[in-house]
């Protein structure tokens, strides 16, 4: 009985410890066992699958529908299915489930159908996480894309081959970089499109790799498919199948052709900088941090007046010859460098002689693999005369740019071409065109060419360029408003190192100066014509007043009726003497004239009346429309009368083949009457309209010139102003403008 009761309570020590190392290896193992109750509908699970799923373990069994409520919902119809199948037959299957938490997690479950001692079904199986194990997979799908894509887009050559350099697979980069398809290497052994110098090396290398040596980087020539070579860079890998011997070779290429012409190009710079060093008297210094030792070249002992007697630290050689108020910023600067690794830096040393030198320093520093410091190499040169000369030319530069800002003269400067590249202030304010303006335009933009001319702007400036120096010539410029400017301008060569790059225009805004000198013009010719006309009004004027006295006397006697007629005609021409007399008086000195308040629309229409006849003889139809409630103009009725026929007489004799002339007058606000006369007759050329008005200029068989000109003078002295507008085969306009109020004194007037 003892016996029996012990073994029991060893079998149940024995029992326990099992279930415990059971739990154990299911928490190692990350498992969970359940069972499902079909009678029940009860699903039993242990801690570990609760955990799995992420909840606490509970008193009573799970129910079916709460783990589906866990199970992830593109996985519940399937895992419910798996419900459904119970059969004999072992079921695996993987779905996920979201847990309380949030995170999702993937399980892996087998179960078996089994019958109880009652005959009813159970389901029993395990579960486990194999989130891991497909986060894995999943990362190793995306890897084997991601090679996959690497392999097809990247521009280096990717390969394998059989260990004795047969090729089994190469990229497709491999026909923009040698020209090759993919097809036409596959098969081939690679040694045959090595470079055959290259050969033997690679076949060295790649024994010795085959014996255990580790192979790095290599460079070699490969043929293209045109027959040239390029240089390529290639690092391989080494399979091995499961006896150890080497079964293929992974192999990644690229094309640095470039490259190596950089390298080669960088070699031979790097010579030329060695030679140009000891042209330029570079000196040089290579500071150990560790022991304080200091290499100095032999330049550098020259730069700073030293002596080379004795070996230096970088304290007794350098910090103690810089000027005081240097020498924080250069040991700013160092410490800087010791965590950087670069310092660039100018600072003024004293030599022993006391000569005082502006030196450069650029250098960089050498760190061990614990990142501390270890090298400290640079370079020195005296700049002394260098920054003396920038400061010569900054200084210069200054001046410069004082005397072209604030020259009242405009500067601009222009290429060869004839584009503008600068202009100064008084440039700017002279054209009216900004600085960025200008320097989208050329000089042939800024000139203005008559549309006669036969040169063009263009050819001007060629011809300029090629005349190099011009002093004081003249032309007109546009500005920006339309306006034509008048300049005076000087044109000096720009040299750069002996070749001429351009030219400096020095302009001066002469237009005021040549309206005045053109004012003077003819003030002093309408004053010399005046005392002309005075002479030959009073020279004609007497032996005029006898011969129409005597012409009248044998008119009253003669008795033969032609003589009559001879007589008349002889009147008649006197009278038109006369007539040019009295035009000759207006140029002379101020006449004494009678201003009235005078109806202007009577006047024009005595006007009208007046030359009818002439108008119908050239079917000239003349029409006038008048303003309603138009005021009173202050004027003299005959002079006025003069101006507007000479104007609508011009006009008809304009229209020898019929046309239209229409007299509009009108009310201004300036308190101003405007005279419009519209003809549509031949016009005046753009060349001739500024000469109208000068004295003896007209364009008519039998005028004298002098019937504008007298006209010009009669509107100036009535205050008013007279304008022609005119475009040749479209007609003329003239426009008359005179004031309406008094505009000389309050009293009634007599005005010169």
């Amino acid at each position: 009985m003892a016996l029996s009761t012990t073994s029991n309570i060893q079998m149940t020590t024995f029992s326990n410890t099992l279930e415990d190392r059971f739990k154990q290896v299911q928490r190692l193992a990350n498992i969970g066992v359940w069972e499902y109750d079909f009678q029940h509908q009860h699903y039993y699970i242990t801690p570990q699958f609760y955990q799995i799923l992420g909840l606490q373990p509970a008193a009573s069994p799970l129910k079916l529908k709460e783990l589906l409520k866990l199970v992830h919902p593109e996985d519940r119809k399937m895992f419910g299915n798996s419900f459904k199948q119970a059969d004999s037959i072992p079921l695996e299957i993987e779905f996920r489930i979201l847990r309380p938490d949030g995170t999702e997690c993937y399980l892996h479950s087998k179960r078996e159908a089994v019958y109880d001692q009652e005959g009813y079904l159970h389901l029993t199986g395990i579960v486990q996480d194999i989130t891991s194990r497909k986060q894995m997979e999943q990362r190793l799908k995306a890897t084997e894309q991601q090679c996959k894509l690497i392999a097809e887009n990247v521009k280096d050559i990717i390969c394998y081959c059989t260990a004795d350099g047969i090729c089994e697979y190469i990229s497709p980069s491999v026909f923009p970089l040698l020209g090759y398809q993919p097809e036409e290497v596959i098969g081939h052994n690679l040694n045959d499109y090595y470079h055959e110098d290259d050969r033997q090396k690679l076949d060295e290398m790649f024994q010795q790799a085959f014996n255990g040596k580790e192979i790095d980087r290599f460079v070699y020539r490969v043929r293209h498919k045109n027959n040239t070579f390029l240089w390529c860079e290639s690092s391989v890998k080494l399979i091995y199948n499961e006896s150890g011997i080497v079964e293929k070779i992974v192999g990644i290429g690229r094309d640095i052709t470039e490259r190596v012409k950089v390298e080669e190009s960088l070699r031979r710079s790097r010579n030329n900088l060695r030679n140009a060093q000891q042209i330029a008297h570079l000196g040089h210094w290579d500071w150990n941090l560790i022991t304080d030792e200091i290499y100095i070249s032999d330049e550098a002992y020259r730069i700073w007046g030293i002596e080379k007697t004795r070996a230096f630290t970088m304290d007794s050689f350098l910090f103690s010859s810089i000027m005081k108020e240097d020498l924080p910023k250069v040991m700013q600067s160092i410490t800087d460098a010791l965590r950087t690794g670069c310092f660039q830096i100018e600072y003024q040393i004293q030599r022993p002689d006391g000569m005082l030198r502006k030196v450069k320093s650029i250098g960089t520093v050498e760190f061990l693999e614990d990142g501390r410091p270890q090298r400290f190499f640079g370079i020195v040169q005296d700049i002394t005369e260098w920054n003396e000369t920038l400061l010569r030319l900054e200084e210069s530069e200054q001046r410069f740019k004082s005397l072209n800002d604030h020259n009242p003269d405009g500067v601009c400067s222009f290429e060869l071409s004839g584009k503008i590249t600068g202009a100064n202030p008084a440039f700017v304010e002279i054209l009216g065109f900004s600085v960025e303006e200008l320097n989208q335009l050329s000089l042939a933009d800024l000139l203005y060419s008559m549309p006669n001319s036969s040169d063009s702007r263009d050819a001007f400036i060629q011809n300029t360029l090629r005349g190099g120096f011009m002093k004081n010539q003249e032309g007109l410029f546009k500005h920006k408003d339309g306006r034509i400017i008048a300049v005076c301008y000087t044109l000096v060569p720009i040299y750069i190192h002996e070749k001429l790059t351009g030219m400096f225009a020095i302009v001066k805004d002469i237009t005021l100066q040549k309206q005045t000198e053109e004012l003077l013009g003819k003030s002093e010719k309408l004053s010399v014509i005046g005392q002309l006309a005075a002479g030959l009004a009073h020279e004609i004027r007497n032996p005029l007043t006898s011969l129409k006295g005597f012409i009248q006397l044998l008119q009253s006697t003669a008795r033969e009726e032609k003589h009559q007629n001879y007589y008349s005609i002889m009147q008649s021409e006197l009278k038109r003497i006369e007539w040019i007399c009295s035009e000759l008086l207006v140029l002379a000195k101020p006449q004494v004239s009678d201003f009235k308040r005078i109806n202007l629309p009577e006047i024009i229409e005595n006007v009208i009346a007046l030359l009818e006849m002439q108008a119908i003889l050239n079917n000239v139809q003349m029409e006038c429309q008048v303003d309603q409630g138009l005021p009173l103009v202050c004027c003299n009725e005959h002079q006025i009368k003069q101006v507007l026929v000479n104007i609508m007489k011009n006009a008809i004799d304009a229209m020898p083949n019929g046309g239209f002339l229409k007299i509009l007058v009108k009310k201004q606000e300036d308190d101003q009457v405007l005279i419009e006369c519209i003809d549509t007759g031949k016009g005046i050329p753009e060349a001739i309209l500024d000469k109208i008005g000068e004295p003896f200029y007209t364009t008519k068989e039998k005028g004298t010139g002098l019937g504008l000109m007298v006209s010009q003078k009669i509107i100036e002295n009535h205050k008013g102003t007279i304008q022609f507008k005119s475009q040749y085969c479209h007609g003329t306009t003239v426009r008359i403008t005179l004031p309406i109020i008094d505009a000389f004194s309050d009293e009634t007037k007599h005005m010169a």
